[in-house]
């Protein structure tokens, strides 16, 4: 065979790349405000080249083997609808509704050799539906044959892109059928227009051979304004019942800000050496600093349900990533909206989520989406899965966004804000939720990590290693990359929150407002040879920031040194909202320790305990324990496996505040002390605990685990 045809395979195939990456990132603008960069398009052009020519070399190389056979006539106007057919087949894999993460090899080959003979059907349909009547001239064959393949293209950008936008989709999601519709108008009425465009010329025109394409436009134009319609369309925001209104001198608004992953010594207001947080340590002079607050666990799925009850983690019922939260559980939203607080919720958080029950109590939920892919064919969730490979040079690229795993701080201050400023007579709750410091860190812009990448042997390095952790400690470049972008998502939150602040300002609402900002859980970078969260209750895990203002700038300036704990939230919030807090909680309200009545404090409050349950079956634990009294702290891992020893460790907090000297074999008797309160705080716990309720959402299920995988939680 001669050279010729695979050359013009190559060079349509790649001539179509680009025509497909211009159409998507021009709809991608005007749809989503998506954001772009020369690096990035310079990469998806070649990406987008190199496959459609590959594709185009391919798809030739058939057509002329089969001449001889006629089993594919020779008709070259059939490629670009031939390539059209390939980009429904490569795209239309991910989304066919089956569980493609749990299925064999041999399943997910059976599985694209069907859904490939669906495409095949319906191109070799297609083709001879544009070849019959007039189509037998080759002329008019090749124009019906390009425009058709233009219009399948544009609607098929038009789908996915609105399907691979979770805030698009969102949006439309009312719509129901009807945006479809409008996209699929939108594309009848340019074919007409577009197959005599590509057959101008060649025939005399008339006024008839024009009113098809005219009469095609102004379809067009009408289905655009139709669609343009639906996209604008603002919902009206929803009536607050007249008994959730703000009253003069009533119980004040709440807004409790969870910035996930956040370290307590990572904050400058925490007297961290780089200026993270230059918005939080402005404000912080308003408002009081609790230097040595503790959550109850290390990752969000047992720390959140502790936060949002007041009760120790295993009260909860919350062990493994896909159990529900108990509707048993008393929450502090349905607390304040008996108390007559109208409550809202904005969350990032892929757990603190309504499909797992995270609604009780609320008026409204508010999950905001990640902005979805910047390309069509390299989805964020099939990049971000691979980590430490695929991931990585798509970043240093731009070929993901920022945002690829979860959405940044500046989506979920700008729901929140737009909610104040529609609703400014309301006594509301707001809980909000940031997830920036979490993994994967990949901050938009670099601050600390500018001009600091990870090479090939890095990334190669990483993969080889049994944990991350470790990587960290043998190259200290890679624990100084990861530390700097961890630190730049933190600024960028700090950035999102000094906006809002500045709405706070404007609306004066700090002078009826509680606000509280926090985190969930710390962050490990090889202190104790992990990295990540979720692996032990050392320091550097469960130390998080506490900045508390109270209404009218009570008790502004004020800065604890006293050890409390994220426990403590519910019965402060409730003592500030007048609320009767409920019988049972684990913490204790922190006004006594502003008021110089420490004693109470300590003495309405129980030990500070935290739990974490292992899911991981290759993990040595089943399940970890901590607790501290009297500046000492004991943890305590149970080994998995029978043959395997528990670890027991001892810290004196006063001269090891790092937890770098274990004093277990040296004071027998301080841990058998600290054993009794363990096994006294571990036996309320499994006590008063609630049954767990694991999810069994089948349809979901897939999508779950995808953006699990992308956040690092499953492999």
């Amino acid at each position: 065979m001669r050279m010729k045809p695979l050359f013009t395979g190559l060079a349509a195939g790649a001539a179509y790349g680009l025509g497909f990456l211009l159409v998507e990132d021009l709809t991608a603008a005007v749809l989503v405000e998506a954001r772009f960069s020369g690096r990035q398009l310079w990469a998806s052009a070649l990406l987008y080249m190199a496959l459609f020519g590959g594709a185009g070399l391919v798809l030739n190389f058939a057509r002329h083997a089969g001449r001889r056979s006629r089993r594919i006539p020779p008709d070259p106007a059939a490629l670009p609808l031939a390539l059209t057919a390939f980009a429904v087949f490569y795209l239309g894999m991910k989304d066919l509704p089956l569980p493609l993460m749990t299925m064999s090899r041999k399943a997910l080959l059976a599985a694209a050799a069907g859904w490939g003979l669906v495409v095949l059907a319906g191109y070799h349909i297609l083709r001879r539906g544009l070849r019959a009547g007039a189509g037998r001239d080759r002329r008019v064959r090749a124009a019906r044959m390009h425009a058709a393949a233009a219009v399948g293209t544009l609607f098929l950008i038009l789908i996915l892109r609105v399907d691979y936008d979770a805030r698009l989709r969102g949006h439309l999601l009312a719509e129901g059928w009807r945006w479809r519709a409008a996209a699929a108008l939108l594309c009848a009425g340019l074919y007409p227009a577009l197959r005599a465009a590509f057959h101008a010329g060649r025939n005399r025109r008339t006024w008839r051979r024009a009113l098809a394409p005219a009469a095609g436009l102004l379809l067009a134009v009408a289905a655009s304004a139709w669609g343009w319609q639906m996209l604008t369309r603002e919902s009206p925001p929803a009536a607050v019942a007249a008994d959730k209104l703000r009253t003069p001198g009533g119980p004040p608004d709440v807004i409790l800000i969870v910035v996930d992953a956040m370290r307590g010594d990572h904050a400058g207001f925490g007297g961290y050496a780089r200026n993270t947080t230059p918005h939080l340590d402005a404000y912080s002079r308003r408002g009081v600093v609790f230097r040595q607050a503790w959550a109850v666990s290390s990752w969000t799925k047992q720390s959140v349900p502790a936060l949002l009850t007041g009760r120790y983690t295993g009260k909860a019922g919350v062990r493994d990533p896909f159990d529900l939260l108990p509707e048993a559980n008393l929450l502090l939203p349905e607390a304040l909206r008996d108390g007559g607080y109208h409550t809202v919720c904005f969350s990032s958080n892929l757990f603190v989520a309504p499909q797992f029950q995270y609604t009780q109590g609320c008026a409204e939920f508010h999950p905001v989406m990640k902005r979805g892919s910047r390309q069509l064919f390299f989805p964020d969730d099939a990049i971000s899965s691979l980590f430490h490979g695929n991931q990585e040079r798509a970043y240093r690229w731009n070929l993901t966004d920022s945002d690829c795993a979860y959405a940044k701080a500046d989506a979920v201050e700008r729901e929140a804000r737009e909610w104040l400023e529609c609703n400014p007579e309301t006594r509301g709750f707001l809980y909000l939720h940031f997830m920036d410091p979490h993994t994967p860190y990949l901050p938009d812009p670099a601050r600390f990590s500018a001009g600091k990448v990870l090479t090939g042997r890095d990334m190669a390095m990483m993969r080889s290693m049994h944990h991350p952790g470790d990587s960290m400690r043998v190259v200290p470049r890679i624990h100084d990359l990861l530390v700097s972008r961890y630190d730049d998502e933190i600024a960028n939150v700090d950035q999102a929150l000094g906006r809002l602040f500045r709405h706070f300002d404007r609306q004066g609402l700090w002078n009826h407002a509680l606000v509280i900002v926090t985190a969930d859980h710390g962050e490990e970078f090889a202190e104790h040879g992990f990295g990540g969260h979720g692996h032990a209750l050392f320091r550097e895990s469960i130390h998080v920031p506490l900045l508390v203002f109270f209404p009218g700038g009570k008790y502004a300036g004020r800065v604890v040194d006293q050890q409390v704990s994220l426990l403590d939230i519910f019965p402060t919030v409730c003592v500030e909202a007048g609320v009767t807090p409920p019988e049972g909680l684990d913490g204790a309200a922190l006004q006594p320790l502003l008021e110089g009545r420490d004693s109470l404090y300590l003495a309405t409050r129980r030990p500070w305990f935290a739990e974490l349950y292992h899911t991981l079956e290759e993990w040595p634990y089943r399940h970890s324990y901590a607790v501290a009294q009297d500046g000492w702290k004991l943890m305590w891992n149970v080994a998995r496996q029978e043959d395997r020893e528990d670890w027991w460790g001892l810290y004196d907090l006063a001269a090891d505040p790092q937890e770098g000297r274990n004093l277990a074999p040296d004071q027998p008797e301080r841990l058998a002390r600290l054993r009794a309160v363990l096994d006294s705080c571990r036996a309320q716990g499994d006590d008063q605990g609630f049954p767990r309720q694991e999810y069994h959402d089948d349809q979901r299920f897939k999508d779950l685990y995808e953006q699990f995988r992308a956040i690092g939680y499953l492999r």
